[in-house]
């Protein structure tokens, strides 16, 4: 019996407890990735101020000359063009591009990051829009060029956040758990304090039944 009386109890803590420690890893997770773009998600310098926000800019010596280059957009030679390419400038040489979709907000096109590694900066980029297969890379200099190679642990991590904040597919996830988190967690504590009460009052109810059954001398 008191086996049983230890098993529901534990049981028990574990159904309150579960909710709030889920909730806070993935809040953890979440700060975790706001991190992430603040120190290394970046942008293109261009030729007229495309977004209506400061933007951290893509600097780094790409080539590992001991001087940093830059990222630039170079648009289409249109007034309204929303593409173009990005360019790795570096050591006066272009080193790279790319082709580059930007909105101003929200920011859901090309998305781009820079990492240093030693004295190398890598550009991250993430295309899941624009190309008809999704682009998850990062660019880094051979010794001759710039070219695609294997992210670090820490470039997949940059990799997961831009996912996060702007992916087609995880970014729906990650709003709507930031929007239902605290409602859903008053529902079930509040679910939770209702079913107790209830086989509270179920059990104080038997009790009185059997008091008042028991004959009175």
């Amino acid at each position: 019996m008191k086996r049983i009386g230890l098993a529901k109890a534990i049981a028990v803590v574990l159904i309150l407890l579960a909710p709030i420690i889920t909730d806070s890893l993935l809040m953890h997770r979440y700060n975790y990735y706001q991190e992430l773009l603040r120190q290394y998600e970046c942008y293109p310098q261009s030729p007229r101020n495309l977004w209506y926000l400061k933007r951290n800019e893509c600097i780094g010596d790409f080539d590992g000359d001991g001087a940093n280059g830059s990222v630039v957009l170079n648009l289409d030679h249109v007034q309204d063009a929303i593409t173009g390419k990005i360019v790795i400038k570096d050591g006066g040489r272009d080193l790279f591009h790319l082709g580059y979709v930007y909105q101003s907000e929200p920011d859901e096109m090309v998305l781009l990051a820079i990492y240093r590694e030693g004295s190398n900066a890598h550009l991250i980029v993430l295309d899941e829009v624009t190309q008809q297969t999704p682009l998850a890379a990062v660019f880094g200099w051979d010794g001759r060029q710039i070219a695609q190679m294997q992210p670090s642990a820490m470039e997949r991590e940059i990799l997961a956040a831009l996912r996060a904040q702007y992916g087609q597919a995880e970014s729906g996830s990650w709003f709507q758990f930031r929007m239902f988190r605290k409602p859903l967690l008053f529902l079930y504590y509040a679910g939770f304090l209702v079913v107790w009460l209830a086989r509270r009052s179920r059990v104080i109810g038997r009790l009185w039944q059997e008091l008042n059954a028991v004959p009175k001398v």
